[in-house]
């Protein structure tokens, strides 16, 4: 059984060597008069889809349906293994990414992020993997998935792709002007314990 503290995510890892690079990036943030909170190291990945919390996932539906949290649960269940599914024709590729530039994202629009080119491979990744997502709610008892998601703060961010890498939350300095190097990465599993 999955448990409530487990999180979801399609997400890709950086290589060591690419995880070295962002490193430096943030320690770049460090010479400044910032107060950034900085991504640790090991959360340093590139999100194709958030799902997050299965808690916070199990909340959300239980506002919106009728269906009973250990229905809700079990098809969690399944929707991790839809997304394993879906996910194993990209796993053993590595991806090579061009970033595009820094931003800042978020509800309060500081979290600095490297944002990367979408390349055929992501779209599909995410397309795929959206649609089994879509599914899942749809076993849930949501009708209008779209909507759903859309006016929901967990999944508002998973019907576009924007590929990007947090490197800091509360970031309230203008954007670092660095030169960014490609990243190289690999799919996860989609299951974080």
């Amino acid at each position: 059984m999955i448990g409530l503290e487990s999180k979801i995510y399609v997400q890709l890892q950086p290589t060591q060597k690419s995880t070295a690079a962002l490193i430096s990036y943030q320690k770049s943030l460090n010479n400044s008069s910032d107060r950034s909170i900085l991504v640790a190291p090991p959360a340093l990945h590139m999100t194709i889809i958030h799902i997050g919390k299965v808690s916070k996932t199990v909340e959300s539906l239980r506002v919106v349906t009728d269906v009973k949290d250990d229905i809700i649960i079990r098809n969690i269940e399944k929707l991790v293994v839809g997304l394993e599914k879906a996910i194993k024709p990209f796993k053993h590729h590595q991806y090579i990414l061009n970033p595009t530039e820094f931003n800042h994202l978020g509800r309060t629009n500081n979290t600095l992020v490297i944002e990367y080119a979408v390349t055929p491979e992501l779209k599909k990744l995410h397309q795929e993997c959206l649609a089994v997502l879509k599914n899942f709610f749809k076993t849930c008892g949501i009708e209008n998935v779209e909507t759903f998601m859309k006016n929901d703060a967990n999944f508002q961010y998973a019907l576009q792709l924007r590929p990007h890498i947090t490197l800091a939350k509360a970031h309230t300095e203008e954007l670092p002007n660095i030169l960014l190097h490609t990243l190289e990465a690999k799919v996860m599993d989609v299951l974080q314990k």
